[in-house]
Order: C-alpha cells, then sequence, then structure tokens
C-alpha cells in the first residue's frame, strides 16, 4: 500500500505491518521532489508516478529511489501535479495547478500542455484542475476551478460545462473536484 502525505510518501508492507517513509532531501536528487505528495498512479506497466507540489517523480523500485521528470524547458520550474491519469495508449494526463492539462508520454518523454486562453473557446476552462478521468469513448473528462471540461484527444477539441443559475439543467456548482465514469462507463458522476 502507497499513501501519499503532506510528509512524504509511505509504503506499507501488508505482511510485516512496517511503514518505510520516502522524504525530499535537497541534497540528494534520488528523493521526492517535494514532500506533499498530491497524486499517485500505478500505470500499466506496474511504474509508480507520483505528483507532488512541485512535480512529478517515478520511483525506481530496483533501486528504491525517485527519478524526477521535467514538466518545462525552464529549468528550475516547480508545477504542482494534483491528479495523473494514463490513457490506454499508455501517455499520462496530469492535472496541474496554475499550469493547465498536461499530455506526457513516458515512452518518448514528450509533453504537451493545454492552457487556458480566454478568448478561445477551444481552450480548457481553467488552469488549475483538479482532476482527469475518461470515458469508454476515450474523452477525458476535466474538473476545473470553473466547472467541467471534456476533451478529446483525437480531434484536440473541448467542450464546457459551467455553472448557470438561470438553467436548471446547467452544472450546479464553479468547482469540480471529482469525476468517474457511470456504471455504464459512459458519462462520470461529478462533485
Amino acid at each position: 500500500i502507497w499513501a501519499g502525505t503532506d510528509q512524504g510518501l509511505a509504503r506499507l508492507d501488508a505482511a510485516t505491518g512496517q511503514w518505510t517513509r520516502y522524504r525530499h532531501d535537497p541534497s540528494n536528487r534520488s528523493t521526492l521532489n517535494a514532500n506533499i505528495v498530491r497524486a499517485l498512479l500505478v500505470d500499466s506497466r506496474k511504474t509508480l508516478w507520483i505528483g507532488t507540489e512541485k512535480g512529478l517523480d517515478r520511483y525506481d523500485h530496483s533501486s528504491d529511489s525517485f527519478q524526477r521528470t521535467a514538466l518545462s524547458d525552464k529549468p528550475g520550474a516547480e508545477i504542482a501535479v494534483n491528479s495523473i491519469f494514463e490513457d490506454e495508449r499508455g501517455v499520462l494526463w496530469l492535472g496541474t495547478r496554475g499550469h493547465g492539462l498536461i499530455r506526457f508520454d513516458p515512452r518518448t518523454g514528450r509533453i504537451a500542455r493545454s492552457v487556458h486562453d480566454r478568448w478561445s473557446r477551444n481552450s480548457i476552462g481553467d488552469n488549475l484542475v483538479f482532476v482527469v478521468q475518461a470515458d469508454r469513448r476515450g474523452r477525458l473528462w476535466i474538473g476545473h476551478f470553473g466547472g467541467l471540461d471534456v476533451f478529446n484527444p483525437s480531434t484536440g477539441t473541448f467542450d464546457h460545462y459551467v455553472r448557470s443559475p438561470d438553467d436548471p439543467d446547467a452544472l450546479f456548482g464553479d468547482r469540480v473536484y471529482a469525476v468517474y465514469p457511470d456504471r455504464s462507463g459512459a458519462v462520470p458522476a461529478v462533485a
């Protein structure tokens, strides 16, 4: 069992009941990049990804250490990762605090960003992304500070759902913290 905390990452050995703690050490680049852990994902290749207040780390089981993933071309840039989702192609989608949606392909190292552009209807609705999930058609449902977006990776287009006090059929909250596919996998439940 892995647990992300505000004091680092912890692993429970279920057989012994012992916890192993992993913390950031500024003098050692093989440690977590920060102690506040916001997201965890074990991907389809059994790799553990850790989203922290300062970026994305990959756990290396063989050396019991961490490798940092650069999410920006700017040296020293800190991008808080709030959520991590893996699609059916093995691509990671990162919801960030203030940097929108990041597409990261672990096989190639390529990164692409979707950031809010107030002049474009075809941009993400807000750069503070809390959650990313997919429906069975492969569309990404993105909960953020300004509502809910649906992103179609095939076309690169966004649809937006926002609160409208005069419309009883509209989204009824401004901030979407969680989405989850319903039983059919077609439409997510939203919270």
